[in-house]
């Protein structure tokens, strides 16, 4: 079996388990013909459980949910991608593009629209926060540089990497995120502030754009060479991670 093969039969199996768990909840929350219809509806609707979850409130009581229950299965991502992140620490040192990627990874658990964070780093490389700057369909998503800058002012960040996924398709960065990435060097560069990488996630995989060399090695060299972070993250790629 291909490795395509193979991740298109896990993800079967995925959806299944997670179908399952939905029904177990349903039967908790709901009266069992209720629940059974409801189900069915889900199954309908939305091409993987985790459409059905991730969905807005206001489109779930569409099923119908009541509007306590459509709240119940908002949280369930979040718990979920929380509980990833804590194994990570309340502030993960990521000076490392591998340290990096994992945490990025993580971020894009079950999630099947496209999403761009911003993670903000203070001088010695530990997160202060994981930004959310725009999310958007199963194919794009709008690049946010006001909500970028405004973050990065707000919490006097000393260093950023970028991340955004690619659900429906390969980790190769396409122009537009080779333009954004652009656009974000430009703009951060003027205040001061590096941008370490812009890294894509597909499924479990995790590419830095910086090192595919889509954007000229001399704008990421030229930001804060003495810069404490900076300097850390260029030992690491030297030394291949």
């Amino acid at each position: 079996m291909s490795s395509e093969a193979e991740r298109r039969a896990l993800d079967r199996l995925d959806n299944e388990r997670l179908y399952n768990a939905v029904e177990c909840a349903l039967a908790m929350l709901a009266k069992p013909p209720e629940a059974e219809a409801i189900l069915g509806r889900v199954r309908e609707c939305f091409p993987a459980p985790v459409f059905f979850l991730e969905a807005d409130d206001s489109v779930k009581q569409k099923l119908p949910l009541t509007e306590n229950t459509a709240y119940y299965f908002s949280l369930a991502p979040v718990i979920a991608r929380f509980i990833v992140r804590e194994r990570f620490g309340a502030r993960p040192k990521l000076d490392r593009l591998e340290r990096m990627a994992g945490y990025m990874v993580q971020l894009y658990r079950g999630v099947y629209h496209e999403r761009f964070y911003a993670v903000l780093l203070d001088s010695a490389g530990r997160v202060t926060d994981t930004v959310l700057i725009s999310r958007g369909s199963a194919s794009a998503t709008l690049f946010d540089l006001k909500t970028l800058l405004s973050a990065v002012i707000q919490h006097n960040a000393k260093a950023v990497a970028l991340c955004h996924n690619h659900p429906r398709g390969t980790p190769r960065p396409s122009e537009e995120d080779v333009r954004c990435t652009l656009d974000a060097l430009k703009a951060l560069r003027a205040l001061d502030v590096p941008m370490l990488d812009h890294i894509i996630v597909a499924y479990d995989q995790a590419v830095s754009l910086r090192e595919t060399g889509a954007v000229s090695p001399d704008l990421w060299v030229m930001q804060a060479p003495k810069n404490r972070v900076v300097r850390d993250w260029l030992k690491g790629v030297q030394a291949g991670g």
